[in-house]
């Protein structure tokens, strides 16, 4: 059976087949892109195009592995979910390489995952034979969004990417306690420290080996005692 009839059969025999799409948003501050990749699992559901349209955006397919979303009983805290995601062709490797030129070894740590679940019922109507769909004009309904960010890189090969997400009360919660404060400057603005960044702070620290910090104005010493508290 090939792709094709396999969607069109899924849609034709099961209307109410759950869609499970994902977004991963980037951060323009720390990943240098406010770009929005959306995809869902092409190993489940496949299309002729390799694509689902859904409330007029995209979704590429890629292999996707998604679990530990659930609460559980007894369970205390927010559930940390894994995903695992197709690293063809070293695609999700050449993103992560991509950010770190913005924050050096951020490997996608802090962007967005959003996790929509519909029904086959409600996707755009060019996912259907003829540009139509044959059960009325799609609403575009779907499940409560699931938001999460990514914690930190699990594992990373040439055949699979796996990252640990976290609600944001949790990552925010977890920062604080490993003490991995980001660097907060005059203006309020706050960030992960850069390449020149992290080179500024070496530079302080030799300084402040070589001169006597009595001899340096208030202002100099506050700086320096601002960059030498960043944890890199």
């Amino acid at each position: 059976m090939s792709d094709v009839i396999m969607f069109e059969e899924l849609i034709k025999s099961s209307p109410f087949a759950v869609i499970e799409l994902f977004e991963l948003h980037l951060d323009p501050v720390i990943h240098g892109s406010n770009t929005i990749f959306r995809f869902y699992s092409g190993v489940v559901v496949q299309t002729s195009t390799a694509e689902i349209i859904y409330q007029g955006n995209t979704y590429v397919a890629i292999p996707i592995e998604a679990q530990g979303f659930e609460y559980t009983a007894g369970q205390s805290g927010f559930p940390r979910p894994t995903l695992r995601v197709g690293n063809l062709f070293s695609v999700v490797s050449a993103l992560m390489l991509n950010v770190n030129e913005t924050t050096f070894g951020n490997d996608l740590t802090g962007a967005k995952v959003v996790r929509i679940k519909t029904l086959s019922r409600f996707l755009d109507a060019v996912n259907f034979t003829g540009g139509t769909n044959p059960y009325g004009t799609p609403s575009g309904e779907q499940m409560p969004q699931e938001v999460y960010f990514v914690n930190r890189k699990i594992v990373e090969n040439r055949d699979v990417v796996e990252f640990e997400l976290a609600a944001k009360l949790d990552l925010e919660t977890s920062r604080l306690q490993s003490g991995n404060v980001l660097p907060t400057f005059a203006s309020g603005f706050t960030a992960a420290p850069s390449v020149a960044t992290q080179a500024q702070i070496i530079l302080m620290k030799t300084i402040i080996l070589l001169e006597p910090l009595p001899r340096l104005t208030s202002p100099i010493q506050a700086a320096m005692k601002n960059l030498l508290t960043v944890n890199l």
